[in-house]
């Protein structure tokens, strides 16, 4: 039996809700930095949505920024 993504690495599972591509990484990173956020890493992404841990004002935040470029964070 073969899969439709047997051409894939096995670290891609193919195309799914996680995906995301540069640019939509770099336009949630540019909002979380317009919004004061630095030191970005992504924690997770779903469906355009990304979460990220940040710092502001030497704070460390969880933050959202949704895909239409809302920036939501709480505190750890």
């Amino acid at each position: 039996m073969s899969s439709a993504y047997a051409a894939l690495p096995a670290a891609h599972p193919g195309p799914t809700v996680n995906d995301y591509t540069a640019a939509q990484s770099e336009r949630a990173e540019a909002a979380a930095q317009r919004a004061g956020f630095e030191n970005l890493e992504i924690t997770m992404v779903q469906d355009g949505n990304f979460w990220f841990d940040g710092r502001k004002q030497g704070q460390t935040y969880s933050v959202t920024v949704t895909k239409d470029g809302q920036v939501y964070s709480s505190s750890l």
